[in-house]
């Protein structure tokens, strides 16, 4: 039951808001293009069913952008014959073996689920093999599977149903297409590999930016080591003088706790508030540095007992 709540909730943060997009509409491919291979990709019931073709060489349906840093989520179901998987920051280039796909691939099988293989490029698992026997059992070879990859950076890492698998830190591609994949299968009938539920979170700073708006919230809250209305005074005063001027303030406000407001919600435990928007981070990033803030810093920290920051992007 764990498990299921566990998946079950996995799947509706990734199908809200905070950047997450669908990958596939639920009814037809667009968004995507077959490279390689002679396997057919369809859809079935909101479902996109892979079919293995005889004597194909390994097929892959490859988003029509590239991603760099970004969380994928997806989930996958899959003939026991066969052997599958998702291509990540994957290249498909001319003078590359005549544009066969090559880069990182998330394994779908029943042995070695999640693990990184090195498609047509070094040919073999990039990421330390699983001790773990909680990760080597994983994957459900009778019902679907899902999958989740966090790519950021050097960093690549998998999880199979919720349990982590794969660790990787490597530098070869930093960013390339998405590609599912229909192996090579000579068996009789045709296998076949199912995905659905898509989505992908892109990470980059652009990205983020976009999603989430430029602006930089700043909020901090100070609890001093003398309460009284004189010294709340003086850091409200301090605040104004050496902080509000800064270049791209689009709104600036300092002052002392409510404390007529007092709901159950309500957190008390400080004695004056600074709350500053900045145009970018660029301008946040800039008013750390500054003099002015140094300033403030030195002339004043000696009378706060604890400090706490909250930076957000807001729209």
């Amino acid at each position: 039951m764990a498990g299921i709540v566990l998946v079950s909730a996995l799947l509706v943060v990734a199908g809200e808001g905070d950047g997450w997009v669908s990958l596939f509409n639920g009814k037809d491919l667009t968004g995507w293009k077959q490279i390689n291979g002679t396997a057919t990709y369809a859809v079935e019931e909101g479902v996109i069913v892979g079919t293995t073709a005889e004597g194909s060489p390994n097929s892959f349906l490859c988003t029509v952008r590239d991603y760099a840093d970004f969380e994928l989520v997806f989930e996958v179901k899959l003939d026991p014959r066969l052997n599958s998987g998702v291509q990540i920051r994957s290249l498909s280039l001319p003078a590359y073996q005549n544009g066969r796909v090559h880069g990182y691939q998330v394994e779908i099988a029943t042995s070695n689920a999640g693990r990184i293989y090195d498609e047509a490029r070094r040919g073999k698992f990039l990421d330390e093999e699983r001790k773990d026997e909680k990760a080597r059992t994983a994957f459900k070879a009778d019902g679907w599977n899902l999958y989740r990859v966090l790519c950021a950076g050097e960093s690549i890492k998998t999880w199979v149903n919720g349990i982590p698998v794969a660790d990787l830190k490597d530098s070869m591609t930093a960013s390339g297409f998405i590609g599912l994949q229909v192996h090579s299968f000579g068996g009789s009938p045709p296998a076949q590999v199912r995905w659905r539920n898509i989505r992908i979170r892109d990470l980059t700073a652009a990205a983020q930016a976009e999603a989430f708006g430029e602006k930089i919230a700043h909020n901090v809250y100070f609890a001093l080591k003398d309460p009284s209305a004189e010294a709340k005074k003086k850091l409200v005063d301090a605040c104004y003088k050496y902080l509000k001027d800064h270049p791209g303030v689009v709104y600036f406000g300092a002052g002392i706790l409510a404390e007529e407001l007092d709901r159950p919600v309500n957190v008390r435990d400080f004695h004056v508030g600074l709350h500053i928007v900045f145009e970018t981070k660029k301008h946040h990033d800039l008013y750390a540095e500054a003099e002015a803030h140094k300033k403030f810093i030195e002339e004043n920290s000696a009378s706060w007992a604890s400090v706490r920051v909250f930076d957000t992007r807001v729209r």
